[in-house]
């Protein structure tokens, strides 16, 4: 039983995975989710009875109730979500394919269960710290960063691969999994466009506009990447090896540029790290709120969690504090009502 189920969380799970996502998803699920099948379900039975006769709601609130019980590095409401993400990904994609189940299909998203695992770990006195949200990056930041991408070699593969997917999360706020996806044949430099699928939604595509300069950095890039001779991969981004870049793309360049506004400007960055891809993701949606973009429409355009995108509105909404009274009635003077009664 051991094999079985570690194999469908190593192999069958994470054959269908990023690298990135296979570091995020399977060691939570190899190490936790899998001895607590062990231990409290699988006594001398199949997985095919487990998953289709024995789990349940209740067993994806216990499963994650484990996994915070027994892992010593967790102290934030966060791994909890982490967790149900995870167990939602592997049933969602292996499980319920293998051991069809109406009734759990029925329970996704499981991170919607994430205030009840938090509510029975109280009963056993584990009262976890509220989520730490990521800042994003502010103006005076991104203008010093814009400033150091421009002094970046243009002469030099990776350093334009990193100019460009900066400006890209810069822009539009864009998942790194889905930037790292992208082909050569997204790009039409004729048109001016970067073609972008549509998140979860099976042959629509996005026509991205580019401005100029990003335009001139796309057409450099692509003159080395063919000097490269890359044989194998027709992914837009890739490191100089040839293999698919990663989450780490721009870390160097991040953290570089963070070290020389602290020098420069005499600012200290205090608390939680802006100069991160989650920093640039969330300055792009705070703009895209900002001009009254909904909501579901930046989550198919970027591809991230509602909670980012929910982290911006909060960011959002203390700017429109500082507006409200004049925000609300230009609001209120734009409705058919307030025209009629005028």
């Amino acid at each position: 039983m051991n094999k079985h189920i570690v194999s469908l969380i190593e192999q069958d799970f994470g054959d269908l995975l990023t690298i990135h996502k296979f570091n995020q998803y399977v060691p939570k699920l190899r190490d936790y989710f899998a001895p607590y099948v062990l231990e409290k379900m699988a006594n001398g039975i199949t997985l095919d009875a487990v998953f289709i006769e024995q789990f349940n709601r209740e067993s994806i609130i216990e499963s994650a109730v484990y996994y915070i019980k027994n892992n010593e590095n967790v102290s934030s409401k966060s791994a909890i979500d982490d967790f149900l993400i995870a167990l939602n990904q592997l049933f969602e994609r292996v499980i319920l394919e293998k051991y069809p189940n109406d009734a759990l299909g029925r329970l996704m998203p499981f991170s919607a269960l994430a205030q009840e695992v938090d509510d029975r770990l109280k009963t056993y006195g584990i009262v976890l710290k509220d989520r730490e949200a990521y800042p994003p990056i502010d103006q005076n930041q991104v203008s010093f960063m814009m400033k150091a991408l421009e002094q970046l070699n243009a002469n030099n593969f990776k350093a334009m691969s990193v100019k460009i997917v900066v400006k890209l999360l810069l822009i539009y706020g864009l998942n790194v999994d889905r930037v790292a996806s992208m082909l050569v044949s997204d790009y039409d430099f004729q048109r001016r466009i970067l073609k972008l699928r549509y998140k979860d939604v099976a042959n629509r595509t996005l026509f991205l506009e580019l401005p100029y300069s990003l335009v001139e950095d796309f057409e450099k890039y692509l003159q080395l990447r063919e000097e490269m001779r890359f044989e194998d991969t027709e992914l837009l981004f890739v490191k100089t090896s040839g293999k698919p870049v990663r989450h780490d793309l721009a870390h160097e360049f991040l953290t570089e540029v963070k070290c020389a506004f602290e020098e420069e400007t005499g600012e200290k960055v205090t608390g939680k790290n802006p100069f991160t891809l989650t920093g640039l993701q969330k300055f792009a949606i705070i703009n895209m709120i900002l001009e009254g973009m909904n909501p579901s429409v930046i989550i198919s355009l970027t591809g991230l969690k509602e909670q980012v995108i929910n982290d911006c509105q909060k960011e959002v909404d203390k700017i429109s504090a500082l507006n409200r009274n004049r925000y609300i009635n230009q609001k209120i003077r734009g409705t058919k009502t307030f025209e009629i009664l005028s």
